[in-house]
């Protein structure tokens, strides 16, 4: 999924009743449904990268965002295309 020595914009949105989402690179890459439905972001601490460091991410985070609405689609593609390297989104 991830390449080694490469950006990659990754992004999870998880709206109310269960639907979560995952994107990568603004494309959307796996749709899904919580068990509960419910989810409660301050009833354990959050976790980026790993919750063990047995199985810790190896590499760098940069800009982490967390929001009180589930971003869409086409919000999530202009995160990334703002955000890309070559950063193709306006030229001047």
């Amino acid at each position: 999924m991830l390449q080694p020595d490469s950006w990659t914009h990754i992004a999870v949105t998880w709206q109310t009743g269960g639907a979560i989402t995952l994107y990568r690179n603004g494309l959307r890459l796996v749709e899904g449904q919580s068990s509960t439905g419910n989810f409660s972001p301050f009833s354990s601490p959050l976790s980026i990268g790993s919750a063990t460091a047995a199985s810790a991410f190896d590499g760098d985070v940069d800009e982490v965002r967390e929001s009180s609405v589930a971003r869409d689609a086409a919000w999530l593609r202009l995160c990334y295309m703002n955000q890309r390297v070559d950063d193709s989104l306006l030229s001047f």
